[in-house]
């Protein structure tokens, strides 16, 4: 049981100093790794890199507050979060023209989804990639629900948010 709760702290401060850290690097781009994290990162997840920090410190909050180690699991679930937020912004970026998930190859879509995400539109490659497959599944407007209903089960399972009980509550 000690044991379990030192694996505990040191995830917690592990997840905190990690927030911290991508915090400076994303937002001010200091440094030669910050000058470079952050147009790569815009290139892979476009907007979304700006909550990755925020999503550390709330999980490292949650694990805490619920003191159990489950770094990975959670951290797989906030990856499929922001995948599908990122998706949700490619799919807006094609409503507007600015890409084609339907006209274009997946390679050429992927790339100019990489290029928009370097200048802080759309979401980036990783969101192309998830849109590309959602749109051409299920259409642009079945694509941004099918990314929305993720978005909203990973609230549930990634950080305890109970839509229900703020409903009720309100």
């Amino acid at each position: 049981n000690k044991a379990n709760a030192v694996d505990i702290d040191l995830a917690v401060i592990s997840m905190v100093v990690i927030g911290v850290l991508l915090f400076i690097l994303i937002y001010a781009e200091t440094g030669a790794i910050g000058s470079f994290i952050g147009p790569a990162l815009g290139g892979i997840i476009g907007k979304i890199k700006y909550i990755i920090p925020i999503g550390f410190f709330v999980l490292g909050i949650k694990m805490m507050k619920d003191r159990k180690n489950y770094v990975s699991s959670k951290l797989t679930q906030y990856a499929i979060f922001l995948g599908c937020i990122a998706s949700l912004f490619t799919i807006f970026q094609a409503s507007k023209g600015t890409i084609d998930l339907k006209g274009l190859s997946f390679s050429e879509t992927v790339e100019i989804a990489y290029e928009l995400g370097e200048e802080n539109l759309g979401g980036g490659a990783v969101g192309a990639v998830i849109a590309y497959v959602v749109v051409n599944l299920f259409g642009m407007l079945g694509g941004a629900i099918v990314s929305c209903g993720i978005v909203a089960l990973s609230l549930v399972f990634t950080f305890g948010i109970r839509p229900s009980k703020i409903y009720l509550n309100v």
